[in-house]
């Protein structure tokens, strides 16, 4: 790899930070909209708003798509860093494992114990639910226990992270870059896009309706070919920085098309509404699968474009925001179910739970990032010499 190219391969690239900073958010504010649509979910509010799966449908078919890809940049540029894949392998486990296994024991439990006193099928404490039903596996109330509900991403990131390290972590860096390249001549301009589409409406085609979305790990292939390739992707575009540039100039052409295929859905719906749901599911997935496609490269070239720049606000967010992740669904669920039968309008409702889980992720990071024995525990990272130095000059 040439000098230049080497730096700026060796370059933090503060877009990706900003926009994974605003994938954990939006994930955050979509599951605060979970409560209040006519879909399953853990718990429910007083009010369901139908016109509000709209919004959602905007984003739900590239918000964890957008995750993965940003999830594959970072571990590429980690493997980079570290040099080997045990290292990273290592502290993957660490950063990603500990909140896993915290979450499952700490975090979800209130979650589940929400979610069963919601469904009729449990009257206790959550201590009792916890201790004779959660940890002793009782799968009675319908629901594997224990559980990670919103924490799955985690579990999936892992294993991606386990795959990618056991098949180019032993290659050498003269091969890795080789493949890369070839890779990233066979993709550049529009047939990044178009060979996302093609894979991505393959996938929903052939194996969504055999294998639908369990975010259970081990059969969940339809999801594995969604989020692994997305996160292939991620990884090909830190090793090949041209995709950047790829992107960055067609990014306002893609955004106009994957509104445009938004916008068609409901005239499909609408048109297909007397067929078969496998035949409706055939003629809108199109349309899906070109948000999918548009919407993640058409931010990723923005953020390569605009948004590559540091400031004291990227610097809070990127260390704040996955101990927000991780926080974030336990209020809500806990918020939703405390406001059950108190009679509260719609908007005021939204506006509390809203609140609610705003105000707990920020006082949440705020106090755990003190506690050095539970800062891991959330994926909170000990601040490194720089963002301390920078601290002190701000505050001078």
């Amino acid at each position: 790899m040439h000098t230049a190219s080497r730096r700026l391969h060796d370059q933090r690239h503060y877009g990706l930070d900003w926009l994974r900073a605003g994938a954990f958010i939006l994930l955050i504010f979509y599951h605060v909209g979970m409560a209040f649509v006519p879909w399953d979910w853990h718990v429910k509010a007083d009010h369901i708003v139908s016109w509000a799966v709209w919004p959602m449908r905007a984003v739900n078919p590239w918000r964890l798509l957008l995750l993965f890809v940003v999830s594959g940049f970072a571990t590429a540029h980690l493997l980079d860093k570290r040099g080997a894949a045990g290292r990273m392998m290592r502290e993957r486990l660490t950063f990603l494992g500990l909140p896993l296994l915290f979450g499952m024991l700490v975090v979800v439990p209130p979650q589940s114990w929400a979610e069963v006193r919601e469904k009729g099928l449990f009257s206790g404490d959550f201590l009792s639910f916890y201790l004779d039903h959660y940890l002793a596996f009782d799968w009675r109330f319908g629901i594997i226990l224990p559980t990670w509900n919103h924490l799955w991403y985690l579990a999936y990131l892992l294993a991606y992270i386990a795959v990618a390290a056991a098949l180019v972590g032993g290659l050498p860096q003269a091969r890795r870059s080789a493949w890369c390249r070839r890779w990233a001549g066979l993709l550049g301009g529009w047939r990044l896009p178009a060979t996302a589409f093609g894979a991505l409406l393959t996938a929903r085609l052939l194996l969504g309706p055999l294998f639908p979305v369990t975010h259970a790990l081990v059969d969940d292939w339809y999801a594995h070919a969604q989020f692994a390739g997305a996160f292939t992707l991620g990884w090909l575009i830190a090793r090949e920085r041209r995709l950047l540039e790829d992107a960055a100039r067609i990014a306002g052409l893609l955004l106009l098309l994957g509104i445009a295929a938004f916008a068609m859905r409901p005239l499909v719906e609408g048109l297909a509404g007397g067929l078969p749901p496998l035949l409706r599911a055939g003629l809108d997935a199109p349309f899906f699968c070109a948000q999918q496609a548009a919407i993640p490269i058409a931010l990723i070239g923005f953020a390569h474009r605009y948004w590559n720049r540091d400031n004291g606000l990227r610097r809070y967010l990127t260390a704040a925001v996955f101990c927000w992740y991780v926080l974030h669904q336990t209020i809500i669920v806990l918020t939703v179910h405390a406001l059950k039968g108190t009679g509260l309008p719609a908007l005021q409702e939204f506006i509390l739970v809203t609140a609610a889980t705003v105000a707990g992720c920020l006082a949440g990071y705020e106090l755990l990032r003190r506690v050095p024995g539970l800062r891991v525990l959330v994926g909170i990272r000990p601040p490194d010499g720089r963002e301390q130095a920078l601290r002190r000059q701000g505050a001078g």
